[in-house]
């Protein structure tokens, strides 16, 4: 860990304990923006030292943090406003991820959420949508996980049918009946019990792995969740249920890395027998700082983890390119209605490589470049990521 990652995850621990930082920080620019890569950057401006940081850098924490607190209101109303209407036309739901998270930070709107992830019984998928277009929501697009809408107020929401979303099949099993694990907490809204929500986040950390990228915020996101949870969880059970799901190794390397940047420590017992080597430790946290959460940060290439991943399951370069040229029927049809047999699959991958090649044309050639590297570079992360315990 250089000095700008350690200098903000000094600034978080500061903010966890509510006490104000007032060690120089010799380059500022630096960690601010290695903060707004993360979205830690309205979250831990309340800690730092007006006096000791220049102006400029100063006010764009401030503006960061007010960002924060604003979208942080408009989120918490829009769902208040989802669940009065589901709870209305008796729709059972569950908010997913932010929307729980936000409540394990020291002020919930420290917890930045791009959008709203809300979950329904898949034979009240359609029966949602209508009540939320009756209330003046759009569809902007569809997949097989979830339908992307937006508010009156240009708020994305996500509403999932299912909770799945296949990254290897190994994981399919915790899928099996997920409402299952959740439990009534206020007319139609339900919540996942504790242990099989760290268990979920688990698993959502994998498939952002196997995807965009992780940053520092989802090593925070676990850690906090855990240490507020640890002794409401039945630790020998919630060892043999994320080790049967694939899921104990990354687990506790996430409770390590959480520990080490952050000081958060949960479920010593579980982790009385891991350890997390120099190695893996230091390439984990070049490759979360360099992605930024969900891969955003600008100067990361997203495809030398996804092809490093693709090869966990067998996959090479080429094998993986052509599974973005050409997706699977089940997922093209969930995106093009038209779509109704494997027959017509042909002319579907037809007009998608036609509209890459001339209305994405940028953008194509961009993804192109990326998936030019040097194959030691996925070597690397593919081995790092076994070693992770994907």
């Amino acid at each position: 860990m250089n000095a700008v990652q350690h200098r903000l995850c000094e600034l978080v621990k500061a903010t966890l304990n509510n006490t104000s930082y007032t060690v120089p920080i010799d380059d500022i620019h630096r960690v601010y923006s290695a903060a707004r890569d993360a979205e830690l950057s309205g979250m831990v401006f309340g800690v730092l030292d007006h006096a000791s940081i220049p102006p400029d850098v100063y006010a764009r924490f401030r503006k960061d943090a007010l960002l924060f607190q604003a979208h942080h209101e408009k989120q918490i109303y829009l769902i208040d406003r989802i669940k009065t209407v589901f709870d209305k036309a008796n729709i059972p739901h569950i908010f997913l991820k932010g929307a729980v998270l936000k409540a394990r930070y020291p002020e919930p709107y420290m917890r930045s959420m791009g959008d709203i992830d809300v979950l329904v019984n898949k034979t009240d998928h359609h029966a949602a949508l209508t009540q939320l277009k009756r209330i003046g929501f759009t569809i902007t697009g569809d997949s097989r996980a979830h339908t992307n809408l937006l508010s009156p107020e240009k708020m994305r929401v996500e509403l999932h049918p299912e909770l799945y979303s296949s990254i290897h099949p190994k994981y399919d099993g915790l899928f099996h009946d997920v409402w299952s694990h959740a439990v009534l907490v206020d007319k139609q809204t339900h919540r996942f019990t504790p242990d099989f929500e760290l268990a979920y986040l688990t698993y959502h950390t994998i498939k952002h792995f196997y995807g965009t990228g992780v940053g520092l915020r989802t090593v925070l996101d676990i850690g906090l969740y855990a240490k507020h949870h640890e002794n409401t969880i039945d630790s020998a059970a919630f060892r043999s249920f994320l080790k049967a799901h694939h899921l104990l190794t990354v687990f506790m390397n996430m409770l390590e890395l959480s520990e080490r940047c952050f000081s958060l420590s949960a479920f010593d017992n579980l982790r009385k027998d891991h350890t997390m080597t120099d190695t893996l430790y230091d390439g984990i946290i070049k490759h979360i700082f360099a992605s930024g959460v969900h891969g955003k940060s600008a100067s990361y290439n997203p495809f030398i983890g996804r092809v490093g991943a693709a090869r966990l399951k067998k996959q090479g370069r080429l094998r993986f390119a052509l599974t973005l040229l050409f997706p699977s029927y089940a997922d093209m049809k969930a995106t093009r209605g038209w779509l109704r047999s494997p027959l017509l699959l042909p002319f579907a991958w037809a007009g998608r490589l036609m509209r890459l090649l001339f209305g994405r044309t940028k953008r194509s050639f961009k993804k192109i470049k990326h998936l030019c590297f040097k194959r030691a570079k996925a070597d690397e992360t593919s081995a790092m990521f076994r070693e992770l315990g994907l």
